[in-house]
Formats: structure tokens, C-alpha cells, sequence
């Protein structure tokens, strides 16, 4: 479980994508600076300076697909291989709505 108020992400995979003049666009250009993936687990939330309670990270869960910039968090790996990001939720971009 992340510590604080840090956000574990699985990061989504970017694929060759195809516009709709079929004009095929590779992974490496579709790859832009912003970047998504699924929370698989939320820390705590961070203490706050003044009164000492943690302050809960709102609205962001479990499953929900996040956006944040390149370089935003810290690559790891568990002991299995998967690899995973630690971002901070304080440096995610936004969240995909499921009522849009």
C-alpha cells in the first residue's frame, strides 16, 4: 500500500493507433507527455501541518483511469516484474469520468 498521499498507477499501453483517412499513427507519436494508467491502490492521504488529521485524497479510487504528466512519479517493480508508478496525487493531471 503507498505511503502518504501517493497514488500506486499501472501505466496504460500506448498502441499504433489509426485515424479515421487511415493514416497510421505509430505508439511513439501517439505517446504525448500526458500519460494514463489505473490506480490499483491509494495511500492514506498526507497529515496536515496545521491540525495533525489526514486529509483523504477526494475522488480519486481504485480502477479509475488517471492522467498525469511524464516524469510526474517514480518508476518501480514489485517482486514479480510488473511494473508500476508511484505519483503523488498532487501532480495527476485530471481522472476519466465514467458520466461523460
Amino acid at each position: 500500500r503507498p505511503y502518504g498521499a501517493l497514488v500506486l498507477v499501472k501505466e496504460n499501453v500506448v498502441t499504433d493507433a489509426t485515424t479515421a483517412s487511415g493514416l497510421v499513427l505509430t505508439a511513439g507519436i501517439v505517446d504525448s507527455h500526458v500519460r494514463s494508467g489505473t490506480v490499483i491502490e491509494v495511500g492514506p492521504g498526507e497529515r496536515s501541518a496545521f491540525s495533525n488529521d489526514i486529509m483523504i485524497m477526494d475522488g480519486i479510487a481504485k480502477g479509475m483511469t488517471v492522467y498525469y504528466g511524464r516524469g510526474s512519479g517514480t518508476d518501480i517493480k514489485d517482486e514479480d516484474g510488473e511494473e508500476y508508478i508511484l505519483i503523488n496525487y498532487k501532480n495527476l493531471l485530471g481522472f476519466k469520468s465514467e458520466n461523460i
